[in-house]
């Protein structure tokens, strides 16, 4: 995890490249376990900066407990973000994740 981890905060270090990269899960084309990594490590970032205000440490604990794998992770996941997010309605989970990445202001705080 750690290995995944340090890949992909050297490939998002840009701005740019953390813009890229929401362009890409606003498609759908990004790969679901780097954007659960993404998450992950922004919840992480948020909390130890202390600009977490909408309780994402939990969702990053759930996380690391794995309860967003398996067969029905995905649905969890969805949850997990509909229960911070204002107004989340029938949004896909690659959506619903780019607005927690966009609360977090992952472009210009990055990861």
């Amino acid at each position: 995890a750690h290995d995944a981890a340090a890949t992909l905060r050297n490939k998002l270090r840009t701005n740019s490249a953390r813009e890229e990269f929401l362009k890409d899960a606003r498609s759908g084309s990004a790969s679901l376990e780097e954007l659960k990594l993404a998450l992950a490590l922004k919840w992480q970032r948020a909390r130890n900066f202390g600009y977490d205000e909408d309780d994402w440490e939990a969702a990053m604990e759930d996380m690391a407990a794995c309860k967003f794998e398996g067969p029905n992770g995905k649905e969890a996941l969805a949850a997990a973000l509909k229960a911070r997010l204002p107004e989340s309605s029938d949004e896909s989970v690659d959506q619903l994740a780019v607005r927690s990445l966009e609360a977090l202001q992952f472009v210009d705080r990055g990861l």
